[in-house]
């Protein structure tokens, strides 16, 4: 019996297996991480974003970017050439033109041809002869394009300027030979920059960008036709700044920004989806690693290429990123078939640091995590494997000798199995017992009587406990929960007679407590694998059937333990290497590696556990329309929407904290479940229904004045009223989404620049228009006559004099300077601030 232990901390550095998950069956791919080239982050490659990349033949391209590393960001414009078979960099001419950031690239026959962005320049670099040469300019500046080549030619689009109408979504067709452009068939959606294309079969396809607003769609071009065709949106969310490539008959789609997310950490994202042109249909792929934005991406063969970007994420704001990746969709990953490494007949493992370790009697194997490689390991002697128990503790793997009633530790810095500690205070078996963890001490059962004892893993201390209030058996399925201890199940060892009680154990009063029994399967379960996990308890493989000579091996079993609500769930998932009996289930981040068993040829198996809560739908009216603003609270995932009004979907798996809904239809409900942000889960879906009601309108307040006339570093006295049984908020503009204060009376900072202000009155939530005062500013006057009303101190300098008149009241810290003279009339009053008065002019001179 193999189990995993709740004191093991496990952190994955970086994710190297990709499981796709879909109706289709696709094969398994695989993350590589390389450092080509010199193997620190100085490598100048690696060190950029908004770069632009070409391939021609086995040869990635890489052209310009930002070096955010350095502060301030450097703007490259090197070219730099990567062999994707020798896997080696090499130098080329640097870019002679403009400095481009989020340029678009294409390549015909032996030239690439390079849109720099942010300008009208078009060049064509000649790949054979390392050179380039300036073309006809393009008829207009942009930026953040986008390209693709068809059949040998290339096109050009998208993108956005400066100035009205900004976004683009027009196409243009280059005519190498005459240098000139001919305009293509635009975008029926909407105009975009910073989108993301890829090439497959002859077609042209456009995922996402920006608009002000991060999109979805993905859209089709079809150059024999000149057309566009939409097609099935992205699946996940919005996406911008992403990478795309196309590998075999499949488009695969990921990383990239979506500013839909109203928290920064979020905005990035490291998923890949796949697209399948043939069923106009998504899959998700699985998380490349480390989220980010404006990488950079090539493809040969069956292997995508990318590194590069950055991530935004707080606290620090700025991820930089100096890796290079590849991406295989033909590799396996964690099954293999090799014949020294197939664990059939009385497997164990366990997971230390972010590698798993597992082993039988002919071999021991430890899974590099990292590199995605196996490596032997030294085989533990002189053990009896023979219903022997693994488990970790101190981030030290031990197994327990049932027969020899020893306990061997395991060092995995030196490679080594050492004899830790040994008693004979438990009787001598050659069955399967069953072992749990508690903090430091181990649990164990000698596997065909009911003895339990109890070993202090620090003190080396064995103590016999209470017996287990079960009849003697074999093939118990344990696992531990918190600070409890929970066994049951198992078959009689002399019949096979298969049992379904279950029992809880308290180490504190050394007590046990019988729980409900295993009645979710018409059959019994024996020899299967349990292990505990965010609370519950998950229980795979073993053999089932009522006696020992009938039973069949479960391959499709998965069942889960709540002790919270004491009850089984029968998830029925067909994990088809947990099978047998006697798997091996180990733990590593929130994943189970498990399969092999006894005669079996499987090896591991990735599992995703989904154990996600409901979220909750908060509801918020808005005003002055039927619209309502939903908000997702309890998902720390992706919260994903589906909108339906009048039994019509308007919306589909609309990903964000939350969204605004126009309840046109009599009927209008609303569904939302949570996606993980680190795997496949997902919870179940919560639905509401919602009424159309339309809020009554709020009007703006009045103001005292709409303009007031003011000096530089003085601060002024605002006011606006009449908002009945509402409150005046009050906003600086251009942000009329947070306020800065909430009364009638508002007193500013010291004022530099002309500023403008906004009231709103706030009757229930409900913001009305807003009423505006400007202030503008005067800088170094001659003279400042303090005029009762909105002046009301600050920093005033002049070059000459500043009167202060009668009924002029300072309450804030206050410095007047002027050159000639400062004059306080009857009537000046200084109420519990500081006042500071010097001669000097406003220039210091």
């Amino acid at each position: 019996m193999i189990l995993n232990t709740l004191q093991m901390k496990i952190v994955i550095i970086q994710l190297i297996s990709i499981l796709l998950i879909s109706n289709t069956s696709y094969s398994q791919s695989s993350i590589e991480e390389f450092l080509y080239g010199p193997t620190d982050s100085t490598f100048i490659p690696y060190r950029r974003a908004n770069a632009t990349t070409f391939v021609h033949n086995n040869i990635g391209f890489l052209v310009c970017g930002t070096d955010k590393t350095l502060w301030p960001h450097v703007k490259r414009k090197d070219l730099w050439a990567f062999d994707m078979t020798t896997k080696v960099w090499t130098k080329k001419a640097n870019f002679p033109g403009s400095f481009s950031e989020r340029g678009a690239a294409f390549v015909i026959d032996d030239k690439a041809y390079f849109y720099p962005g942010g300008s009208k320049e078009f060049w064509q670099y000649d790949i054979l002869n390392d050179s380039w040469m300036r073309k006809s300019d393009f008829f207009e500046d942009r930026y953040s394009p986008s390209s693709f080549t068809i059949n040998n030619t290339g096109y050009l689009g998208f993108g956005h300027k400066v100035g009205l109408n900004p976004y683009k979504n027009d196409l243009y067709k280059y005519e190498p030979v005459t240098d000139t452009w001919t305009q293509m068939a635009s975008l029926p959606g909407s105009g975009r920059s910073e989108a993301t294309t890829c090439t497959y079969n002859d077609k042209g396809f456009i995922l996402g960008g920006t608009n002000l607003y991060t999109l979805d769609d993905f859209w089709e071009y079809n150059a024999t036709l000149n057309s566009w065709t939409q097609k099935a949106s992205y699946n996940l969310h919005p996406i911008r700044r992403a990478i795309g490539f196309s590998l075999g008959n499949l488009l695969y789609f990921g990383l990239g920004r979506n500013d839909n997310y109203t928290r920064s950490e979020y905005k990035n994202q490291p998923y890949l989806s796949i697209y399948n042109p043939a069923t106009n249909s998504w899959n998700l792929g699985g998380s490349l690693g480390d989220a980010r934005e404006q990488a950079f991406c090539f493809t040969y063969g069956n292997t995508a290429f990318w590194g590069g970007g950055f991530a935004e994420r707080e606290p620090d704001y700025l991820q930089k990123k100096f890796d290079f990746k590849s991406y295989s969709n033909g590799a396996q990953t964690v099954i293999i078939n090799q014949e020294d490494y197939i664990l059939s007949h009385r497997p164990f493992g366990f997971s230390l640091y972010n590698n798993l370790y597992v082993g039988n009697y002919t071999s021991f194997m430890m899974y590099d995590n990292q590199l995605n490689i196996w490596i032997k390991k030294t085989l533990p002697s002189g053990i009896n494997l023979e219903g022997a128990n693994s488990f970790v503790y101190n981030n030290y793997g031990f197994l327990y000798d049932t027969y020899n009633r020893r306990l061997f530790r395991f060092d995995p810095s030196l490679n080594t199995w050492t004899l830790y500690s040994s008693n004979n205070i438990l009787p001598r078996s050659t069955n399967y017992s069953t072992a749990f963890v508690n903090d430091n001490k181990v649990y164990i059962t000698a596997g065909d009587n009911t003895d339990l004892i109890e070993i202090n893993l620090d003190t080396k201390v064995w103590i016999k406990k209470n017996k287990i209030p079960i009849s003697p058996r074999e093939g118990l399925v344990s696992f531990s929960i918190g600070n409890k201890g929970y066994l049951g199940l198992g078959a009689d060892p002399n019949n096979g007679n298969r049992f379904i009680d279950f029992y809880e154990y308290d180490a504190s009063n050394d007590t046990w407590i019988r729980k409900k029994n295993f009645e979710i399967t018409t059959q019994t379960i024996s020899a299967g694998t349990g292990i505990g996990i965010n609370g519950k308890g998950h229980i795979f493989g073993g053999n089932n059937g009522l006696q020992w000579n009938t039973g069949v091996d479960l391959n499709y079993f998965y069942c889960v333990y709540d002790p919270e609500q004491d009850d089984w769930v029968n998830y029925q998932i067909p994990y088809s290497n947990i099978t047998s009996n006697r798997p091996i289930a180990v733990e590593l981040d929130g994943y189970i590696y498990g399969g092999a068993g006894e005669n079996k040829t499987q090896f591991l198996s990735k599992i995703s556990l989904c154990d996600i809560p409901t979220p909750i739908i908060l509801s918020q009216k808005t005003c002055n329309s039927d619209s309502l603003i939903l908000k997702a609270q309890g998902c720390s995932g992706l919260a994903r929407w589906d909108v339906f009004v009048d039994n019509i979907q308007i919306y589909d798996l609309h990903v964000a904290d939350s969204i605004k809904v126009r309840l046109n239809g009599t009927q209008n409900e609303v569904s939302l479940n949570c996606r993980s942000m680190v795997n496949i889960c997902q919870s179940s879906r919560r639905k509401v229904g919602f009424e159309k009601q339309v809020i009554n309108t709020v009007y703006r307040p009045y103001v005292y004045q709409n303009n007031i006339n003011g000096y530089s570093g003085g601060r002024y006295y605002l006011y606006a009223g009449q908002c009945g049984e509402g409150k005046v908020k009050w906003f600086k503009n251009p942000n009329l989404e947070n306020s800065i204060f909430d009364e009638n009376v508002y007193i500013t900072e010291n004022l530099q620049e002309n500023t403008i202000y906004s009231a709103k009155c706030s009757i229930d939530g409900c913001l009305s228009p807003p009423s505006e005062i400007s202030i503008n500013i005067i800088k170094c006057p001659n003279e400042i006559n303090m005029t009762e009303g909105n002046q009301f101190g600050g920093d005033l300098s002049a070059t000459q004099k500043i009167i202060s008149t009668t009924s002029t009241l300072i309450q804030t810290p206050t410095n007047f300077s002027a050159g000639n003279s400062i004059e306080l009339l009857p009537g000046f009053l200084a109420e519990e601030a500081v006042f500071f008065a010097e001669i000097k002019t406003c220039n210091h001179e």
